[in-house]
């Protein structure tokens, strides 16, 4: 590992401040932290900024019906142009619970807009009372190959919790993408409620009494340039 360390700080015009985080497999990302602290002389932070768990769904692990709707009007479907100013507002929230990649509201915007445009992200959108329609809730799936998609956000805002609408939104996306793909993926906090959420879509690997770990390890914030994955 410090040999590859060596050979990326050699890389032509590579700047280690770019280098603020490794996200790996638990024992290749302590590896490359521990040599590139040594090597590039850039201390690592104590805790990690993610702490997760790797799992998939296929088509004999999905379960494809759950719990019916109780909530009347709803539409579960690809954001539309017209969703972007809604959209936006919860990937700037869903990035404040994950610090320090937080987004500005211009950043969140761009985001938005580019999820929708690549036909990257489906909603919950529930009608409430006076007409009006609200965004319940919202799956982005960012990263794809030919075979595996990966999702790569799920967020349901405080007043729309607890009602199974993000469950019902997963499943939903995991049966459109297992149309076209051999496998969905996802990471979900080693301590994250939301992993039985998973386990009831069809994330088996969860239920392992040894599932795969994932480390996001972060280098010191004072040395580094921050981005974003």
């Amino acid at each position: 590992m410090e040999a590859f360390c060596e050979a990326l700080l050699n890389e032509v015009d590579f700047r280690r401040q770019r280098v603020f985080s490794v996200f790996s497999v638990e024992p290749i990302a302590k590896a490359f932290a521990s040599a590139w602290e040594k090597i590039a002389e850039i201390k690592c932070m104590d805790e990690p900024y993610y702490d997760a768990f790797f799992s998939m769904c296929t088509p004999e692990t999905l379960v494809r019906n759950g719990p019916q709707s109780t909530d009347g009007d709803i539409e579960l479907r690809l954001a539309v142009p017209q969703d972007a100013d809604k959209i936006s507002k919860l990937c700037q929230e869903f990035t404040n619970t994950s610090p320090p990649f937080s987004l500005s509201s211009e950043q969140a915007s761009e985001e938005a807009r580019l999820l929708i445009e690549n036909g990257q992200v489906w909603v919950y959108e529930i009608k409430e009372g006076g007409g009006e329609t609200d965004i319940a809730s919202i799956v982005a799936a960012a990263r794809q190959s030919d075979t595996v998609a990966a999702i790569t956000k799920v967020y349901t805002p405080e007043r729309w919790q607890c009602k199974g609408r993000a469950e019902r939104l997963v499943r939903r996306v995991c049966r459109e993408l297992l149309k076209t793909h051999e496998q969905v993926v996802l990471y979900v906090g080693a301590k994250n409620p939301a992993q039985k959420l998973y386990n009831r879509v069809g994330f088996r690997d969860l239920c392992k009494e040894t599932p795969e770990r994932w480390l996001e390890i972060g280098f010191d914030r004072a040395a580094v340039e921050l981005g974003h994955w």
